[in-house]
C-alpha cells in the first residue's frame, strides 16, 4: 500500500491509496485508510478518495484473517466513514482480489473494475464472511442479490459483479473510465454530493411521510447554498414549510 502524490493538474482535488485486493485485514489498512479520510475531509474543500484496488494472481489470503472481532469492528467503523464520508469515494479495481476489496466496493459511491476482475473466496472456511458488506448489498439491491454473492457464490467475475451491481462499470482501462468520472465532476459541489448520498441511504424502507421532513431540511439548506453563490439572500421558511 503506497501512498500517490496529489497530482498537480488533478480535475478535482483526489487523495489516492494503492491497495492489496488480496491481502488479509491489518492495521496499516486500517491506518491509512483513516489517514485517507482526514486528508479528504481536512484539505479546506471535498475532495475525491480514489481507491486503485490491485489483486493478485496467486496466494490469496482469506479474510479477513486472523484476526479478533475488536479489529472487525475497527474495518467496520472506517467503512461506515466512507458510507458518511465529506466527498466522493471511487474505486477502481482489477484482478483478483479478496473479501476485502468486496467490503470496499460496497461502501464506495462508484466502483469500475478491469474486465479481468473477479472475487475470489467468498466463501472461505466453508461459509461466507457475514460482514456488513451484506447489508449494504440487501438494502441497495435487494435479498436477491445478496443471497446470490453471500450463500451461492464462491467467487465472481467482472460481468457478474456488474449484473448483480456491486460495480458500476466494467471497462479495459478502469482508471481512464474514473478519469472521466471524476471530469464529469469539475465544478461541483462534492459536500452537496455526499449531502445527496446520505438522502438516499436513509430513504431506504422509509415510506414519504417519514422522509419529507428531512428532503425539506435539504432543500432549504440547498436553495440558501445557491442564493449565497448569487450573493443574494435565502427567504426563511414560512410556518406551513417549518410545520411539515
Amino acid at each position: 500500500m503506497n501512498r500517490d502524490p496529489l497530482p498537480e493538474a488533478a480535475i478535482v482535488r483526489r487523495v489516492a491509496l494503492h491497495i492489496d485486493g488480496s491481502a488479509p485485514l491489518s492495521d496499516a489498512l486500517l491506518q491509512v485508510l483513516r489517514a485517507a479520510c482526514d486528508e479528504v475531509e481536512d484539505g479546506g474543500s471535498s475532495a475525491v478518495l480514489y481507491l486503485c484496488i490491485g489483486g493478485s494472481g496467486s496466494g490469496m489470503a482469506a479474510w479477513p484473517g486472523d484476526v479478533g472481532v475488536d479489529k472487525v469492528h475497527r474495518w467496520e467503523q472506517v467503512l461506515r466513514r466512507l458510507d458518511r464520508l465529506d466527498g466522493v469515494s471511487v474505486v477502481v479495481a482489477s484482478q483478483a482480489c479478496g473479501g476485502g476489496a468486496l467490503d470496499l466496493l460496497m461502501a464506495a459511491d462508484y466502483r469500475v473494475v478491469s474486465s479481468d476482475f473477479k472475487l475470489e473466496h467468498l466463501c472461505s472456511a466453508g461459509a461466507s464472511w457475514p460482514g456488513m458488506a451484506v447489508h449494504r448489498m440487501a438494502n441497495r439491491h435487494g435479498a436477491a442479490a445478496a443471497r446470490r454473492i453471500f450463500m451461492f457464490a464462491g467467487e465472481l467475475a467482472a460481468a457478474q459483479a456488474l449484473q448483480l451491481g456491486l460495480v458500476d462499470e466494467v471497462a479495459d482501462d478502469p482508471a481512464h473510465a474514473a478519469d472521466a468520472l471524476l471530469a464529469t465532476l469539475r465544478g461541483l459541489d462534492l459536500s452537496a454530493l455526499a449531502a445527496r448520498r446520505l438522502l438516499i441511504a436513509e430513504s431506504v424502507g422509509r415510506i414519504y411521510e417519514e422522509s419529507i421532513g428531512a428532503h425539506l431540511a435539504a432543500c432549504d439548506v440547498e436553495l440558501r447554498r445557491r442564493k449565497a453563490a448569487t450573493g443574494t439572500a435565502a427567504a426563511p421558511l414560512t410556518s406551513i414549510e417549518a410545520k411539515l
